[in-house]
């Protein structure tokens, strides 16, 4: 136990931490395919002053031979660490002393270790002693000790004899540094966990050994260590949320939005990824609306284009591009017992007329899938829109989920009610639905989106099972 200022001084003065720092820059260890190395962390070198300028090359030196053995943490991050400590040492008014073993441990854990080393180079008598020690500072057994002298050497003969020291620990003491840490600690049960612990570096197994020793000496560094192993966690999650999110907005997808909430309900780009969800339903709605109001015109012209056909020449109807008189279905009359239909039509060939007939029948059912979007369109506006049971929103929104549902592959196998070749060849087919098959499509239309937007039908609160709401819909009967 040391005076706090007498150690600060002797300390710092003794390690050259109170003159201006010569920067060692810290060696990575070589790559290798062998486990990887224990760490370590060489303290400032203490030296005279009239070779500090060569302080540098001589802690260079050190770590040279250190790192075949360990991942050496030198030079100026040691050094300022240590100023921070000691600093923060002499603040605390808890206690009047500072405890080296306590201080020089806090310099270790900051960088994951457990060994600490220290060297000494000392000039005299025309030649130079120098000493190197690492001290486990948890087991508080040294790890390894030597000195040389080195009779009439200058100072760059002094660098050499460094790694010559320092690499010795290679081949030193083979029972102490090489053994398996199992063999070293069989009377320490408490160093022979953690040897064990530190080996795996895992996060179970590190709290694991908290659990056993609450108040053991390696508890700060065991603290230090799962720390480190979440933060790692933490940002490899990071990395690869934006990597997603990178990948959703490349994309623009709603769905792809969607998939990244309900992947990460709590990710950073939450926010962002429900303003961008609402702006692509908003365009997709107004889109559908121009589509809407697009249809609307186009049938209302055709109404229009029908009535003046059946005003000219006292015909009741006439064929499209032609005075030739045709069937009041051809102009959209109504048909008895057709719900809802639409005409297609095919041109003269001479595949035959049975060909003919079915290249017309889909032309009138892409037609009779856009008739029914506005049939159901009007079914919801008038069950719902009647009811005050949602806000326009939600009801424009449930209008596009369900009419999204009906295409004209879902009306295949519709009933041709009407057929008719034209003087020119063309064939002219009328395809419809009754009042029945009007009510099912508008029924697996409803259901098909309450199946797919569920959270969206759940807004509507309408208080009624689902096979009652979807039948209620389906029956309403547009005026």
């Amino acid at each position: 136990m040391y005076k706090i200022s007498r150690f600060i001084v002797v300390f710092l003065c003794l390690s050259g931490l109170l003159q201006p720092a010569q920067a060692a820059k810290p060696v990575k260890p070589a790559k290798s395919s062998l486990p990887s190395k224990e760490k370590l962390v060489l303290m400032p070198l203490r030296m005279g002053d009239e070779d500090r300028n060569l302080q540098g090359a001589m802690e260079t030196a050190l770590v040279e031979g250190l790192q075949q053995k360990y991942e050496v943490f030198s030079g100026e991050q040691v050094a300022r660490k240590a100023r921070e400590i000691f600093m923060k040492e002499s603040r605390n008014t808890s206690h009047k002393e500072c405890d080296e073993t306590r201080c020089l441990q806090g310099i270790a854990e900051s960088f994951q270790s457990e060994l600490l080393a220290t060297a000494n180079v000392t000039k005299q008598d025309g030649g130079y002693f120098l000493a190197l020690s690492i001290r486990n500072l948890y087991d508080n057994k040294d790890v390894y000790s030597k000195s040389l002298g080195c009779k009439g050497c200058d100072a760059f003969q002094v660098v050499e004899k460094l790694k010559e020291l320092s690499g010795a620990t290679v081949a030193a003491a083979p029972v102490i540094a090489d053994a398996p840490a199992s063999a070293r600690n069989t009377s320490d049960p408490e160093s022979a966990l953690w040897n064990e612990v530190k080996s795996t570096n895992l996060l179970d197994d590190y709290q694991t050994y908290l659990a056993q020793y609450p108040k053991g000496k390696y508890v700060a560094l065991a603290n230090s260590r799962i720390a480190k192993i979440k933060e790692a966690a933490a940002n490899e999650d990071a990395r690869k949320e934006q990597q997603v999110w990178a990948a959703v907005e490349q994309s623009g997808r709603e769905a792809d939005y969607q998939r990244y909430l309900s992947d990460y309900p709590q990710g950073s780009f939450t926010g962002l990824a429900q303003v961008k969800i609402r702006k692509l339903q908003a365009e997709q709605r107004e889109r559908e609306q121009q589509v809407r109001a697009q249809q609307d015109r186009e049938l209302q012209e055709q109404q229009a284009a029908n009535a003046r056909r059946r005003q000219q020449g006292n015909a009741d109807c006439v064929f499209p591009n032609s005075n030739e008189a045709a069937p009041g279905w051809i102009c959209d009359e109504p048909v008895e017992g057709v719900e809802v239909s639409a005409v297609g039509t095919a041109e003269k060939t001479a595949a035959g007329e049975a060909f003919m007939k079915q290249m017309a029948a889909t032309s009138a059912r892409v037609q009779l899938a856009q008739r029914m979007k506005v049939q159901v369109t009007n079914m919801l506006q008038q069950y719902l829109g009647a009811r005050g049971a949602a806000s326009q929103e939600i009801l424009d929104r449930i209008r596009s989920s369900v009419t999204k549902q009906i295409t004209n592959e879902t009306l295949i196998g519709t009933r041709i009610y009407k057929s008719r070749i034209a003087q020119n060849g063309s064939m002219y087919v009328l395809v419809g639905l009754d009042e029945a098959a009007v009510q099912r499509v508008s029924e697996v239309a409803i259901k098909s989106s309450m199946m797919n937007d569920p959270g969206l039908w759940q807004q509507l609160n309408a208080g009624k099972a689902q096979d009652d709401l979807i039948s209620e819909i389906a029956r309403q009967r547009v005026q």
